[in-house]
């Protein structure tokens, strides 16, 4: 690994343009995809964490419910 980033930095050093035209046309394009999946995955989890808590919301109304019927015994329904 060190000597793939040495390698990379005598490159750089030797070749500006080609560094520079790396870090914009491959660097900053890998940054931003991983900023734009970073904020995809954020958004995904807010959705899961609302359905979650809707759910739970319906499962709490349910078990209420079934123990008010379950408690209460009436002849007919």
């Amino acid at each position: 690994m060190t000597e793939t980033v040495s390698t990379a930095f005598n490159l750089a050093a030797d070749h500006p343009l080609i560094a520079l035209a790396f870090v914009v046309f491959v660097a900053i394009p890998l940054l931003v995809g991983w900023m734009h999946e970073g904020r995809f995955f954020g958004e995904c989890l807010i959705v899961a964490i609302r359905f979650f808590k809707h759910e739970a919301f319906a499962w709490r109304e349910f078990l209420r419910r079934l123990k008010r019927e379950l408690t209460t015994w009436k002849s007919d329904p």
